[in-house]
């Protein structure tokens, strides 16, 4: 199964396009293009790195700071796991 077709399965999304940032540093870092919005995802290979970055991600959105909003997936979990990696979609700003 392809990053695409993972996305698909797990979003309720109409996902026509995704394609790897080439400017991240780190090569983790996709963009999905939908029929209505454009959003990122970052894929982390460490469940602890995910996990802390969804928790600042939600305590900034708390404080008020405009940061990107987390997409829950079908299942309304803030990642969605495969093949031992931590797929995390963001709104595009």
């Amino acid at each position: 199964m392809n990053l695409k077709e993972i996305l698909i399965k797990n979003y309720d999304k109409n996902i026509i396009e995704v394609l790897k940032n080439q400017d991240s540093t780190v090569g983790n870092v996709y963009m999905v293009y939908t029929d209505k919005k454009k959003y990122v995802i970052k894929i982390y290979d460490d469940f602890y790195l995910a996990s802390s970055m969804i928790n600042i991600h939600i305590n900034l959105l708390k404080n008020g700071l405009y940061v990107p909003s987390i997409i829950k997936s079908k299942n309304n979990n803030n990642f969605v796991k495969f093949e031992e990696k931590y797929i995390v979609m963001y709104s595009f700003l």
